[in-house]
């Protein structure tokens, strides 16, 4: 959406099906295919690091920006090693801050860039385009007296927007920030425990295998057989549901909403997209998520499966 506000026409590169993340193969074809792309978004789906080394190749070889979307990936690190949001493959990061994430402020985000003139222009755009910096002013005859800046002085100098979080949402997220460790460590523990259950089935998959550790694992996302089982995908989510378990299926894809197809987007294109779709179910992952519960999820969703399997 946020391409389509800005005058821009979007254009979707399909996964890779072992991560879930965009294909750097597929985005350097796309790139050749598509010479006006000026701007890439790889999403850390799940918490789990795109293959950013390849994609910052790919795009500063074309002359492309680099947003990374990290709204998943608090606390997670490239499977080079350095945290995300450090930017060092990208022009920005973007964070969210929404209630179910690992750190929130109720709604929001966070934008982090090592690009000083791009941190100037973030700074206008979230407080109506106004300038309080007190540097490249426009209007020097009234910012000044005897060559001194006024202290009361500022301009709009573009049209900006109130993006500003509150000093009370501010001040909750930076009480949990200390705590990013805690939570990861949490998370990871309840992943490890998933994928120890969930390996010897040939039933359900976890739906990403490599580079886990350094995931920031916001979600735990399955990959079900369907073709193995005499129920589908409704009935064994209200099965769940029955059962007290409540699950989620991320995400229905772009293309598949009807804005977005009656402006021609097809999955057809999106092949690699459209399987991980059709077999997609998320279990519960948070950091309260106690052993018991754990333990619960797992059993009762591999009877299930294993209750209905052809």
């Amino acid at each position: 959406n946020s391409i389509l506000f800005a005058g821009l026409t979007p254009h979707f590169v399909d996964i890779d099906s072992k991560n879930l993340n965009l294909s750097p193969a597929k985005f350097e074809t796309s790139l050749k295919d598509n010479p006006k792309i000026s701007a890439v978004i790889p999403v850390h789906f799940a918490g789990l690091s795109c293959e950013m080394q390849a994609i910052h190749d790919s795009a500063q070889k074309h002359g492309v920006k680099v947003i990374e979307d990290a709204a998943h990936a608090l606390g997670a690190n490239y499977t080079t090693g350095e945290k995300i949001g450090s930017c060092i493959f990208s022009d920005v990061t973007v964070f969210s801050f929404h209630p179910v994430k690992s750190v929130t402020t109720g709604e929001g985000g966070v934008i982090t860039t090592n690009d000083y003139h791009i941190y100037q222009k973030l700074l206008q755009l979230r407080s109506h385009g106004i300038n309080k910096q007190g540097i490249d002013l426009l209007n020097p005859i009234h910012a000044n007296s005897n060559g001194e800046l006024n202290p009361w002085y500022y301009e709009m100098q573009t049209l900006g927007f109130h993006y500003r979080l509150t000093e009370i949402q501010a001040a909750l997220g930076i009480s949990q920030m200390n705590r990013i460790d805690e939570f990861m460590h949490k998370r990871n523990e309840i992943r490890r425990y998933y994928d120890g259950q969930f390996q010897n089935s040939t039933l359900v998959t976890s739906a990403q295998k490599e580079n886990r550790e350094q995931s920031g694992n916001h979600i735990y996302p399955l990959r079900i057989s369907f073709d193995k089982l005499k129920i589908n995908r409704a009935q064994l989510f209200q099965e769940l549901k029955n059962k007290g378990i409540g699950t989620q299926i991320h995400y229905i894809p772009i293309p598949m909403h009807p804005y977005y197809a009656e402006l021609g987007y097809k999955m057809a294109d999106l092949p690699n997209s459209m399987k991980y779709y059709a077999e997609a179910l998320t279990v519960p992952m948070f950091p309260k998520l106690t052993k018991q519960n754990r333990t619960y999820v797992a059993k009762t969703l591999l009877e299930i499966l294993n209750k209905n399997s052809l």
